[in-house]
């Protein structure tokens, strides 16, 4: 049986990731490369402290809130239930 040549693309074994990393050191000299992993370093850590800032903003809203008694679900009116069989005996309101 014939395999499809994109298989297993998914797939990268160790000698893979070091021709595809030797190909972009001859491709792209090794000054640019550190300096590429450099800026996507820092935009990487400014990403994650603008998550980490929203969320706290987020929180800090939260917490300062007031609760509206008005947006509080009613409770349900009490039910005795006799524990032998689950038939209502009757309702106090």
């Amino acid at each position: 049986m014939i395999q499809p040549i994109f298989a297993n693309f998914g797939a990268f074994d160790t000698p893979a990731v070091f021709i595809i990393a030797a190909v972009a050191v001859l491709l792209f000299g090794g000054s640019k490369l550190a300096t590429f992993g450099k800026s996507l370093g820092e935009g990487l850590k400014e990403f994650k402290k603008a998550v980490k800032d929203e969320s706290d903003e987020k929180l800090a809203e939260s917490v300062q809130k007031p609760v509206d008694s008005s947006a509080v679900a009613p409770t349900a009116p009490h039910v005795e239930v006799d524990p032998k069989s689950s038939i209502e005996l009757s309702k106090k309101e």
